[in-house]
This record gives structure tokens, C-alpha cells and sequence, in this order.
């Protein structure tokens, strides 16, 4: 008999809600399910990354627990720099109360983390997986604090950032960095403000020559944002570097000036690309998340498709067919063959955004102004895409 029936590895959002919902189907054998990570609750709790999460990943989560200081996304504007095509999503077009949420990393995974101790399962922070090596009947995996376990499925959860992985079987490298700090603005005075109605839980997209730029509302009141700006790397340095004034002037005329910025600080940067694995599963191993697939930021798709793996894989599986490795085999092609369909037409579009919107070819960008008037003036091609954008490609 094996130490545990399933062994996860990363307790990011996606891992712990894997786990958690492992633990809810499993019951009373819930202890037979453990979540490893190398950070301690203390340092993920810290992290001050903003994470998109789409109203349908929050009601996925909703069973665990999601932080109440979390912002809602009720309209998302899309626009191009220089051309005259839009799109603008509305929350209520798709009858949700948000297409979308903005949460802080740290605040999300201490929500969950506190949630899934609850549930029975065994939990393991401040420990790194060393090595693992695949048995016929069970998986060996050696750990940072010397001990060595056996599973009968290994689930990895986590697989950081572009270029921090493994090359797997589709990768792209975009020649592109992501340049992300927080702005500040003058919040809303619904009294006096004229445009407050219209800058009320505004998500921005705008595509400009060098690459994306994203504003994110992070404060209910619109005082705050989380910006990603998304350039070559010798750009994305040459920003790093400039007074920060001078820096949030530029933003300002790139944004039109749709928001009253006053304020950036606590700028990093980091590489972008595409690292997809075609395969989920290998023998006794499965991947979900950024362990399987990391994508761009474009479409904000990467921990939402992550969330629907998992939500496909807990799906799958009973301690049942864990104890058995032709049931295992039986419940984990179910998991990967139900996958396929969204994670390559998700991975698809964003690419193609990620590539297209990138391209300065006139011809090309023409036919990006017509696709966004398109997707404004075609309310059924609008809602299609929201759609997509918000459930996957569940059709």
C-alpha cells in the first residue's frame, strides 16, 4: 500500500483547489490525498501579484472560500492605439455580477489554504520535491527534508514562469517582457465625476505597436490598478530605468486618457512565451495548470484554464479507481480527452492574439480594426467570444 493516493505538487490556487475538491468527493479519505509546496504559508501569503480570475473561476471557488476584498470587472475595453476599432464587454450583456475578479495572489492563496486544512487532507509546506521516479505500481518521490514517499499518482500543480521550465512540446518565445507595476488614479466621485459611471470596475486592453497594455482595477473606489505593459526586453529595460514621473506620462498618453493617473511604483518585469505539453498525462503523473500549459497574459485565459483542469481532473477520480492502475489508466484518459478541446482552442486564440496584435503589417492591422468592430457591432459574435473568454470551449 502506498504512503498516499495522490500526491499534488504546488499549492498555488490551482493545486490547493484540486486538493480541496479531491478532498470534498473523497471524505473520509481525504487524508490520503497530500499537498506539498516549497513555500511556507508566511512567504506565499506576501505575494503581491495581482491575478484575473473570471467570474465563472470564482464561483469555482466559491465552495472554499474566495477574499472578500477581491474587485469586480463589470466592463472590459478593448482598443488599438491609432485606429478606431473597440470592444467593450458588459457583465450585464452576459447576466453575471462581473465578467471577472482581481485578487491578490497572497490574499487568495491564504483564503484557500485556511479552507483546504479543513477538509482532512494532509498538507505540507516549506517542502520542495527533489526527485520522483515511476514504479509499476506507485510513484517514489524524494523530498527536500530527506523523506521519500510513495503515491499512486503524482499531480503537478505548479511550473512557474516562462523560461523557469522545462522547453515542453509547443513552446514560443515572444520576444517579449511584461513590465507590471501599480498605478494609482483619483478614485471615483460618483457626485461630482461625470465619467465616474463609465470608469466604474473598468478592466483596460490596449494593444499599441510594441505589445499590450493591460490596466486592472485593484481598489473598488478606482484609486488603484495593476498595470502590465508588455514590450521587447530591451524596451521593458529602458522603461525600468526611466523616472517613474516621465514613465507614468507615457502610460497616460497610451491610455488616451481614459484614467487620471497620478501615481506608479513597484515596478518588475518578467519574460513572456508560450511552453504548452500536448499530453496530461504519462503513466502515473498528471499536470495541470502552469505545469501544463504557460501562456501569455493577453487574454488573462492562463489560471482560469489552469482552474478547469483541475476542476476536470477531481472529476475524474474516487479512491476506488486510484487503488486500481486500470481504473487509474481508464478515469486519467477521461481527464486528458476532455480536456483537449478548450486547451487548444484557448491556447490558440491567445497566441494568436499574443502574435497578431504584435504584427505591424498595415494589412494585418487592418484586419484587427475590422475583428474588433466586428466583435462590437455583432452582438452574437461579442457574446460568443465573451463566452469563450469567461467558460472556455465547453460547447
Amino acid at each position: 500500500m502506498t504512503d498516499f493516493d495522490v500526491v499534488v505538487v504546488g499549492a498555488g490556487p490551482v493545486g490547493i483547489a484540486l486538493a480541496a475538491k479531491l478532498a470534498l468527493r473523497w471524505g473520509g479519505q481525504a487524508h490520503r490525498i497530500l499537498l506539498i509546496d516549497a513555500k511556507t504559508i508566511e512567504a506565499a501569503a506576501t505575494d503581491p501579484r495581482t491575478l484575473a480570475l473570471a467570474d465563472t473561476s470564482k464561483t469555482r471557488l466559491a465552495l472554499l472560500g474566495f477574499p472578500h476584498n477581491a474587485v469586480p470587472m463589470q466592463h472590459i475595453h478593448v482598443s488599438e492605439q491609432g485606429r478606431f476599432g473597440r470592444m467593450v464587454m458588459n457583465a450585464q450583456d452576459l447576466h453575471r455580477p462581473a465578467l471577472g475578479w482581481t485578487v491578490r495572489y497572497g490574499d487568495l492563496v491564504t483564503c484557500l489554504h485556511e479552507a483546504v486544512l479543513k477538509t482532512g487532507i494532509t498538507c505540507w509546506r516549506g517542502v520542495a520535491l527533489q526527485s520522483s521516479t515511476e514504479q509499476s505500481d506507485h510513484v517514489s518521490l524524494s523530498l527536500s527534508d530527506g523523506k521519500t514517499i510513495s503515491t499512486a499518482l503524482q499531480v503537478d500543480a505548479e511550473g512557474g514562469l516562462f523560461g523557469q521550465s522545462d522547453a515542453r512540446d509547443t513552446v514560443r518565445d515572444y520576444g517579449q517582457w511584461a513590465l507590471v507595476a501599480t498605478v494609482s488614479a483619483q478614485p471615483y466621485q460618483a457626485q461630482t465625476d461625470s465619467n465616474a459611471a463609465k470608469r466604474r470596475a473598468v478592466a483596460y486592453e490596449r494593444f499599441t505597436p510594441d505589445g499590450p497594455l493591460a490596466f486592472l482595477p485593484t481598489a473598488a473606489d478606482g484609486s488603484r490598478y495593476a498595470m502590465v505593459w508588455c514590450a521587447s526586453p530591451e524596451l521593458t529595460e529602458q522603461r525600468k530605468a526611466t523616472d517613474p514621473a516621465l514613465l507614468l506620462n507615457q502610460v497616460s498618453a497610451l491610455m488616451g486618457g481614459r484614467l487620471p493617473l497620478t501615481g506608479l511604483q513597484g515596478l518588475a518585469s518578467f519574460p513572456l512565451g508560450l511552453n504548452m505539453k500536448t499530453r496530461l498525462v504519462e503513466g502515473r503523473r498528471a499536470c495541470v495548470g502552469n505545469a501544463a500549459q504557460i501562456l501569455h497574459p493577453v487574454a488573462g485565459q492562463g489560471l482560469n484554464l489552469g482552474l478547469r483542469d483541475a476542476d476536470a481532473l477531481a472529476q475524474c477520480l474516487t479512491p476506488a479507481e486510484v487503488g486500481s492502475f486500470d481504473a487509474l489508466a481508464k478515469a486519467l484518459d477521461t481527464f486528458e480527452q476532455s480536456r483537449k478541446a478548450d486547451r487548444q482552442v484557448l491556447v490558440t486564440l491567445t497566441d494568436w492574439m499574443a502574435r497578431g496584435f504584435a504584427n505591424r503589417n498595415p494589412v494585418i492591422g487592418a484586419g484587427r480594426q475590422l475583428a474588433l468592430l466586428g466583435l462590437e457591432f455583432l452582438p452574437g459574435a461579442k457574446r460568443f467570444f465573451a463566452e469563450t473568454m469567461l467558460f472556455g470551449w465547453v460547447r
